[in-house]
């Protein structure tokens, strides 16, 4: 939600009136973004790194105290590195490999456990790049 296709989706839900909840590793663009959110409704910020279990715990706990309740989860997290496949290393590999498959798993199963399942309704959108003809230098 600090940038790009997330803040866009956050700045919609606020305009139709919902109460946002953003997350993201950088800290400052979090509350720049918290902020410029802020004049289409309420909107609240949390520094995580999905990769971290215990943070998508605690940010269950934030969204808990704030709200009390979760009725949308909009999975937009994602990243690469550039470099041909050859080029990258193990640790970039498993960088990749836990943001875009491991931490979206994460999110999902805490959010679902903590919100959807208890009151059994819930919504989750996962945001993925499709591409068709490849994506030259990546890896």
């Amino acid at each position: 939600g600090g940038s790009g296709i997330g803040f866009a989706i956050a700045r919609q839900l606020l305009q139709y009136g919902a109460e946002v909840f953003i997350a993201s590793r950088k800290q400052d663009r979090l509350e720049q973004a918290a902020e410029r959110l802020g004049a289409y409704g309420p909107c609240h910020s949390f520094q995580l790194d999905i990769r971290e279990p215990e943070r998508i715990e605690a940010l269950a706990a934030f969204i808990k105290e704030k709200s009390g309740k979760l009725d949308l989860l909009v999975n937009n997290a994602g990243g690469q590195f550039p470099s041909p496949a050859e080029g990258i290393s193990p640790k970039g590999w498993l960088a990749v490999i836990n943001t875009n498959l491991n931490g979206t798993w994460f999110v999902t199963q805490a959010m679902a456990q903590h919100f959807f399942f208890p009151r059994k309704q819930g919504n989750i959108v996962n945001i993925i790049v499709d591409l068709h003809c490849g994506f030259p230098g990546m890896a």
